[in-house]
């Protein structure tokens, strides 16, 4: 009998609620916040099948209303102004996706994705953006970009190697100079698997198994790929 208000906690939202309902000239506010998750997978010495069922934060978001060849000109979200091109990070990578067209009604590009030119959109007019209509990640034609004029799109950073595993001298990885013993990722290429291994160094990095030293931290993996993790003994 009545042990639901020993929680202090249940009481003070009770109340909240009886005062409200008495005082109609009380407006209710509604607060949101951007949605925040995290997913947890174990690491054991061996080959498994990884994916990343999460997206990164949204940096803009808006609709497009007007397209000049490949850029791309947004009203940007309430609130919202400034060159697009100042929010993206030196080593990231950005994509613009279709959410939805701004009447609601149903569009064959909504999910789409293209690439975004980071360079030239720097130095590109605010609100505007400007997409690599060459890349191979785009999932639509650049046709179809004179289509989007009442599309709501936002704009995202990729997934890399780096923001997936970490790099630098806070990765809890296993980094080694030889290739058998550092912990490698097996990704997807469309034709067979690039590998990269995390290289042991005054700050590891990730490396292609291929050759050569260049730093593979940004490699892209892009939303719906998943990958192949190789955990070493270390």
């Amino acid at each position: 009998k009545g042990s639901v208000f020993r929680a202090p906690w249940l009481r003070g939202l009770l109340s909240a609620v009886c005062f409200l309902c008495l005082c109609p000239g009380v407006r209710a506010q509604t607060a949101a916040s951007s949605v925040g998750a995290m997913t947890y997978q174990a690491l054991p010495n061996q080959l498994i099948a990884l994916g990343v069922p999460l997206l990164r934060p949204v940096v803009a978001a808006g609709t497009v209303s007007a397209v000049s060849g490949n850029a791309l000109t947004l009203v940007l979200s309430i609130g919202d102004s400034g060159a697009l091109g100042q929010r993206f990070q030196a080593g990231e990578s950005y994509f613009l996706e279709v959410v939805g067209q701004v009447d609601g009604s149903d569009s064959t590009t909504v999910g789409q994705r293209f690439e975004i030119n980071e360079g030239a959109s720097a130095g590109a007019a605010a609100g505007v953006v400007v997409v690599d209509s060459n890349s191979a990640l785009n999932t639509s034609a650049a046709s179809t970009l004179a289509t989007l004029v009442g599309a709501r799109v936002v704009i995202r950073p990729h997934w890399t190697l780096k923001s997936i595993f970490g790099s630098g001298s806070g990765t809890s990885l296993n980094a080694s100079e030889t290739v058998a013993k550092a912990d490698q990722v097996y990704l997807w290429n469309g034709a067979g698997f690039s590998v990269y291994y995390l290289r042991k160094g005054a700050s590891p990095e990730w490396r292609s198994v291929s050759g050569g030293a260049t730093n593979q931290d940004g490699v892209i993996v892009p939303p719906g790929v998943g990958l192949y993790f190789r955990r070493q003994d270390g």
